[in-house]
């Protein structure tokens, strides 16, 4: 029998570098190529071949708009499986936990003891997810998914920075380096060894300043000298501005 896996959707974002437009719809929920991008994540999601449980959390001025859209999407899809959607009780950006305090919130609801897949909901997924299930277990690592921009340009001060060694594993990871040290950018679609888990709320409970990202992460799980793969993705999109949105819904036009 395979493991459960335990998916955290991220949607507890204000978007509002998208403003505006997300003024009062959750970004997750804006369309690319005529489909909201949690419908597109979703649709790689339920092809998962492991068994699994999804945990959506966001805040509390976007609530509603995600029940409307779990029970519209189970209908659609006809998914009979569960989507747990968290309210992390925020109303403002300006007190919003960030992406590793809401982790830890799920971590502080939920008993997860299970591999547990990170899927940032402003990311479009263009690949298999079992392929990232796949290097995890070959590899008995966490796994991380990157995109090769070949030009260290598209990822300066804008994406995470990371390098790797020829096995694809781990070696440095720069959060928005002004000189990246290589054309690999970080996604925000992690799968973290069961093992690894705990390093989510130790990393949030650490006293620290502001919100952490989730490169904030994989430097704590190199400080702790924790082994971390890479699973290159061809095609990937952040939609972190506008400017993301229209180059994205250019490529997902006809799709």
């Amino acid at each position: 029998m395979q493991n459960q896996l335990d998916i955290i959707i991220l949607a507890a974002g204000f978007g509002t570098r998208l403003y505006p437009l997300t003024s009062n719809l959750p970004k997750a929920l804006l369309e690319v190529g005529h489909k909201p991008i949690l419908d597109r994540i979703m649709d790689r999601v339920i092809l998962i071949d492991s068994p699994y449980r999804i945990f959506l959390v966001t805040n509390s001025k976007f609530y509603s708009y995600f029940e409307t859209w779990v029970a519209a999407f189970k209908q659609s899809h006809h998914f009979a499986g569960d989507i747990l959607i968290l309210d992390d009780g925020k109303y403002s950006n300006e007190e919003r936990l960030g992406p590793i305090g809401d982790m830890s919130f799920v971590l502080e609801k939920i008993n997860i003891t299970n591999d547990t897949m990170i899927i940032a909901s402003d990311n479009i997924i263009d690949f298999d997810l079992n392929d990232l299930i796949s290097l995890r277990r070959h590899r008995n690592s966490s796994v991380l998914v990157a995109h090769d921009f070949h030009d260290k340009e598209e990822v300066k001060k804008k994406f995470g920075g990371v390098k790797l060694d020829s096995d694809n594993k781990l070696l440095s990871f720069e959060e928005k380096p002004l000189n990246p040290e290589s054309s690999i950018a970080a996604s925000g679609i992690y799968l973290i060894k069961d093992k690894d888990v705990h390093h989510i709320r130790a990393l949030q409970t650490r006293p620290h300043d502001g919100e952490l990202n989730l490169g904030n992460l994989m430097i704590e799980l190199l400080a702790q000298n924790v082994v971390v793969h890479c699973l290159l993705a061809p095609k990937w999109f952040d939609i972190g501005s506008l400017d993301d949105l229209k180059r994205a819904n250019n490529e997902y036009a006809a799709a």
